[in-house]
């Protein structure tokens, strides 16, 4: 089924009746057919378009499913989406034709076929409309935001391992790597009795370079975020991880599981409030 077609029929089906007809006298005979054997395709509800909630989603977790289309649909898919999106998804797809220009109730209508894959049917709480916790700040960071958060996260792991490193070289190596930020927010853990420890002696792959050192981590603070998202509403837990890119996203969720013990989620929620207390966030 093409969804050039759907979206046409849908767009047709707002109309008046007698203008309906007057449309579909316009189309050549096979595609009038093809539109009329297709099922009716209701436009959704202004509210239930989820054309905002599309935008907040990082392009990469729409190429699997773009891929499985023809050039016409990927220029109708592409023309509903963000300027961001679009560039990102034209370097992965291969893709430089122009794109369709779309009506706000074809790109509504668009978007809401998008969404309705990537969340496989399952209804989602509007932002605005999720219950206040804890957590619910994170919504307003995009995926640069979330990476800052998990790489200081990470901070923690990292003033742990510190500690048990006694050669003055090597410490001086790893400050040597960060930021005079990040060198504060380390110091001020110096003191701190850090009980959650998720993986020891993280450093044995570091390279001495400051990307790996910020590889690492982001993902010892990826693992803090996760479990701390447990128990969290599920549909900030879901703009949370579409908002990141799919690999990161896949791993994040892969380790949204239950913690140990109750009072590590609580333990790793204070310490993301910390990072807003501090204005690093």
């Amino acid at each position: 089924m093409s969804v050039s077609m759907t979206v046409c029929k849908a767009l047709i089906e707002r109309c008046p009746v007698d203008e309906q007809a007057e449309l579909l006298a316009l189309l050549p005979l096979e595609e009038r057919k093809s539109l009329e054997a297709l099922p009716s395709a209701t436009l959704p509800s202004k509210e239930g378009r989820g054309k905002d909630l599309l935008d907040r989603v990082h392009f990469s977790w729409m190429a699997p499913f773009l891929r499985t289309f023809g050039v016409q649909d990927l220029r109708l898919f592409l023309g509903a989406l963000s300027k961001e999106q679009v560039e990102g998804l034209r370097l992965l797809l291969g893709f430089s034709m122009s794109l369709l220009e779309l009506t706000a109730e074809a790109k509504n209508f668009t978007a809401h076929l998008l969404l309705t894959h990537l969340t496989r049917g399952e209804p989602l709480i509007p932002p605005q409309l999720i219950p206040t916790s804890a957590l619910k700040p994170l919504l307003d960071l995009d995926q640069e935001g979330l990476r800052r958060l998990m790489r200081y996260l990470g901070l923690y792991d990292l003033a742990f391992e510190m500690k048990q490193i006694i050669a003055t070289s090597e410490i001086k190596k790893i400050l040597s790597c960060l930021k005079k930020e990040e060198k504060a927010f380390l110091q001020s853990l110096k003191n701190q009795s850090e009980l959650l420890v998720f993986k020891r002696l993280f450093l044995q792959s570091w390279d001495e370079t400051r990307a790996t050192l910020l590889s690492l981590l982001e993902e010892r603070g990826l693992q803090r975020l996760a479990v701390a998202l447990y128990n969290q509403e599920k549909s900030l837990i879901w703009i949370i991880a579409h908002t990141l890119e799919l690999p990161i996203a896949t791993a994040l969720l892969k380790l949204c599981k239950p913690p140990s013990e109750p009072r590590i989620s609580s333990l790793l929620i204070q310490q993301i409030l910390n990072l807003y207390s501090q204005g690093i966030l």
